[in-house]
């Protein structure tokens, strides 16, 4: 996105930034979506380029959320026969090493989806829709760390 100015906004779903963008920042729609952990070492990055984004910035986090929630790995353990069971028996024994967090896949996959169908359609039309000014109560697990 720093490179390529085709692309009109950018979501960075908790992922650490790299290279340049730290220090030049962005000047186009810019919105970092995490895990419920901002304490750890990798997002020290989100913090430095925060300053440098000179476009529309948001930093969200989704409440007992961990770093594969982002994969498909969530639906597919949902899916499971016994699935509440193996869910709580894995978050107690297994959950920071799996990293699913508690949230059922197809809540994830309904937030996630309205979340980047709404930065799409603000990034192409320059409109800001509801959902990326207010916090939502249909999505009471996201939380609005910074604008």
């Amino acid at each position: 996105m720093l490179n390529d100015i085709r692309f009109a906004g950018g979501i960075n779903f908790d992922g650490s930034l790299q290279g340049s963008v730290i220090q030049q920042g962005l000047d186009r729609p810019f919105i970092n979506f995490g895990e419920a952990s901002l304490a750890d070492p990798g997002y020290d990055t989100w913090n430095e380029t925060w300053p440098h984004l000179r476009g529309f910035r948001m930093q969200l986090q989704l409440k007992d959320w961990l770093h594969l929630t982002f994969s498909d790995l969530p639906v597919v353990f949902d899916s499971a026969p016994s699935a509440k069971m193996l869910r709580n028996e894995t978050a107690k024994n297994l959950g920071s090493l799996l990293g699913l967090g508690t949230l059922p896949g197809l809540r994830v996959r309904t937030i996630l989806t309205d979340y980047i169908t709404e930065a799409c359609r603000f990034f192409l039309t320059g409109k800001k829709p509801a959902l990326l000014r207010v916090p939502s109560s249909a999505y009471p697990e996201v939380m609005y760390i910074r604008t």
